[in-house]
């Protein structure tokens, strides 16, 4: 695959903006070739011990011709991208994200919602690739050191629907551990 990637930023005392791309000419072998592009414009602002960011993204996915999913040998994905709209057709879609994080040692809190908008393609086979996806996370750490961290995680993103393997979709979870930088 051949890829073209850039971003172009600003970044002031307590403000960074900037804007990105990737365009791609696709991932997989011929025959299971994906689109794989994607667009964003992203900001952050920086209060004191607080931080707000966010970004939106225009995004162009699926798969170039008409194949089999359940071909595929690698990881799907629990969104049904790799399905085909037409052949050399890319399915387009969008989202974003805004997030608000605390940290004052030895603090951290973070909550973030995003939303993901997909083409709605209305194909009776994958009813699951038109639900638009709505995430929610809370992040609760306790700093020990700059870099250890024990963290309390909880996600909840849209679910209740029959997913793969024909199994209910349940759209959230609990996350705890302990983070390290090295």
């Amino acid at each position: 695959m051949k890829a073209i990637t850039g971003r172009l930023g600003l970044n002031f005392s307590c403000v960074t903006m900037g804007i990105s791309g990737l365009y791609q000419d696709g991932e997989g072998s011929e025959e299971q070739k994906q689109f794989r592009s994607h667009a964003g414009v992203d900001t952050m602002v920086r209060l004191g011990n607080m931080v707000l960011s966010s970004e939106i993204i225009y995004d162009e996915y699926g798969l170039k011709r008409d194949f089999d999913p359940n071909d595929i040998f690698w990881k799907h994905s629990i969104y049904y991208r790799q399905i085909n709209k037409a052949d050399a057709a890319a399915i387009i879609g969008w989202g974003g994200y805004i997030d608000l994080t605390y940290n004052h040692h030895p603090w951290f809190i973070s909550v973030n919602y995003g939303e993901y908008h997909p083409e709605q393609l209305r194909k009776p086979e994958y009813p699951q690739h038109d639900i638009i996806n709505r995430r929610f996370l809370v992040k609760l750490g306790w700093n020990f050191t700059n870099n250890l961290q024990w963290y309390n995680a909880v996600l909840a993103e849209t679910g209740d629907y029959v997913a793969q393997v024909g199994r209910l979709r349940r759209g959230y979870a609990y996350m705890s551990g302990v983070k390290m930088e090295l």
